[in-house]
């Protein structure tokens, strides 16, 4: 494989990593905020 290309698949495979770590840390949000809404 040559250097440029792994570079590229490297990044991309980071990047869609930061992507679903994004993705998976909305549902976690949005049941805090209900839950600071709704109060003890």
């Amino acid at each position: 494989m040559e250097k440029g290309r792994r570079i590229e698949v490297l990044y991309r495979n980071v990047r869609n990593l930061i992507i679903y770590e994004g993705t998976s840390e909305i549902p976690g949000q949005t049941i805090a905020r209900q839950l600071f809404r709704e109060g003890p």
